[in-house]
């Protein structure tokens, strides 16, 4: 089933912008739900029925809002130049007078709104990508980030939403898990290498998965193929993540526990 017009011109807008980033030697790329999104639809073309049936791409759940982005801080003046100049997006100068060493604000006008990060996503917990193009992770895949860091970005929230828990259930679907990088397949080494120097954000991943595996089991027989498929992904995931030798740094931590706070407050910002 084809995705709603709206939908596919959000799709078609982002990619552009994607796409005049790199013409002009400048490394940008997708996170967020269009994220997840893109990597399924090159696994599956009709990914959308599993969308709808889930409850995330329908007449009144729209699953793209806004266009999140993340880019290297060294190219902050470049891009600016690129998104205001060239691409004709509106910036907010109050936000981006404020904020312009982390974030940028943009909309598209009568469209949608972009949020550009620069070097991490910070939220509940921090995900890095890296300074410069040179030795950061965004170029590992195009036009997105790559698999295991969108499900970093998932894991990473405290309060995890259901349209999030469908978002990895979709994604592991349609993804392997194995032990290195390799295009189209998630990291799980990155991943549990990750987590094992961060006691909170390892806490929270895990608390996730287990929510995860709840929300798959709580499906209605028929609403996703295969389900022992991401079961056993699942699996594997949680595995590599158990195994994964600890740094002294999330020991440390780990002897603390949740008698203090282990993750970060995020604001509606």
């Amino acid at each position: 089933m084809p995705i709603q017009s709206s939908e596919a011109q959000f799709l078609d807008d982002s990619l552009n912008i994607i796409g005049e980033a790199e013409k002009s030697g400048l490394t940008i790329r997708i996170i967020g739900a269009l994220c997840g999104y893109i990597k399924n639809k090159e696994c599956d073309p009709n990914v959308d029925a599993v969308y709808k049936s889930l409850g995330r791409l329908d007449g009144t759940n729209t699953l793209f809002t806004d266009l999140d982005l993340m880019t290297y801080g060294s190219q902050r003046g470049k891009i600016m130049d690129l998104f205001e100049k060239k691409l004709k997006l509106v910036p907010n100068r109050y936000f981006n007078f404020a904020h312009s060493h982390n974030r940028l604000i943009y909309e598209k006008p009568k469209s949608f709104q972009i949020d550009l990060f620069f070097d991490r996503l910070a939220y509940s917990h921090t995900i890095e990508f890296g300074s410069k193009p040179e030795n950061g992770r965004l170029q590992l895949e195009y036009p997105t980030i790559s698999l295991a860091d969108f499900v970093l970005e998932k894991l990473q929230i405290h309060q995890i939403t259901r349209k999030d828990m469908v978002d990895i259930i979709i994604l592991l679907k349609n993804h392997e898990v194995i032990d290195r990088f390799e295009k189209g397949k998630i990291d799980g080494t990155y991943i549990a290498k990750t987590l094992a120097d961060d006691w909170g954000f390892w806490y929270d991943a895990v608390q996730n998965i287990q929510k995860i595996r709840n929300e798959l089991g709580s499906l209605s027989p028929g609403k996703i193929a295969n389900p022992e498929t991401v079961e056993l992904r699942l699996d594997q995931l949680s595995a590599m993540i158990e195994s994964s030798p600890k740094t002294s740094k999330w020991n440390s931590r780990a002897k603390v526990g949740t008698s203090k706070p282990w993750y970060t407050e995020v604001s509606d910002a």
